[in-house]
């Protein structure tokens, strides 16, 4: 099978056009990625998977589309194609960052972070890399954030030999001490997966977001996720919270809210991110509860 769907192709001869020239572009994790040419002139960014999980690549389609839906000013691509094993969008090409561009996705996030909703999760599947979220509502925040991004990939990662009962044991203490710990938050729109190769810099100073893991949730959680794998630079943060101020110590609870990630790299890519995973236990659990 070539690298991308024979569906792709039809969808393009339904248009009078063609696939004539197609470049790998390396840094993807789970699907292999190509910059395709057609002979109409479209440029396209074409991911594919042919051993793809179930509903891989329409639960990104819906999540982009929820996105740019959300009016945030961040720039989302459009989709321009979707079968089993490919997703094709337009292509948007990427630039230096001007001045301006930590601000202009600071806001952006701001914005999109101010759509909530009554529960955390979401009615349908997503996937954070290969790995299966289970998004199923609930409206407290709390048993949301401990049960299906904490005690359920920790239960996954044991059965893959990754960790201990005691490991287990460890985090489960942290989860039944989440309310001391964690202030109120509403269930925002997250973009779910936000590290630094996830966003870039587009033409006219636009900030382009890709690769949503989407559902409703702690923002805090999105916040910290941006400090990992390179992480983004202090006026960002400047900058988010005068659009959309945090609530004091914010920065304190990164280091909880990246056991999420953490465990997923775990599940993702095995023993290697273990010892993170155990070094922030570790320190969670020594360290003083908020006021």
């Amino acid at each position: 099978m070539k690298p991308w769907s024979e569906g792709l192709a039809t969808f393009l001869q339904a248009q009078d056009d063609a696939i004539v020239e197609a470049d790998a572009i390396g840094g993807g994790c789970t699907a292999s990625s190509q910059q395709v040419q057609t002979r109409r002139g479209q440029t396209l960014f074409v991911k594919f998977l042919s051993q793809a999980p179930d509903g891989f690549f329409l639960s990104e389609r819906l999540s982009l589309e929820q996105l740019r839906r959300a009016d945030s000013g961040l720039t989302i691509p459009a989709v321009v194609y979707q079968d089993e094993h490919c997703l094709a969008l337009e292509y948007l090409r990427s630039t230096h960052a001007g001045p301006g561009y930590w601000g202009t996705l600071a806001r952006g996030l701001a914005a999109l972070h101010r759509h909530t909703q009554a529960h955390h999760g979401l009615e349908r599947t997503t996937y954070c890399g290969a790995t299966r979220l289970n998004n199923q509502p609930d409206q407290d925040g709390y048993q949301f954030f401990a049960e299906r991004r904490l005690l359920e990939f920790m239960t996954q990662a044991r059965r893959q030999g990754l960790f201990t009962r005691k490991d287990e044991l460890r985090l489960e203490t942290l989860c039944k001490d989440l309310k001391s710990r964690v202030p109120e938050q509403p269930a925002s729109l997250l973009h779910g997966d936000l590290w630094s190769g996830n966003q870039y810099p587009g033409s006219e100073g636009r900030a382009v977001v890709i690769d949503p893991a989407l559902y409703f949730g702690w923002r805090e959680s999105d916040l910290a996720m941006t400090a990992l794998f390179g992480g983004f630079p202090n006026a960002f943060y400047v900058q988010y919270d005068e659009a959309y101020p945090m609530q004091p110590g914010w920065h304190e609870r990164f280091p909880l809210y990246q056991l999420y990630p953490l465990l997923n790299h775990c599940l993702l890519f095995g023993a290697s991110y273990v010892a993170s995973v155990q070094r922030h236990l570790q320190s969670l659990l020594t360290s003083r509860h908020m006021p």
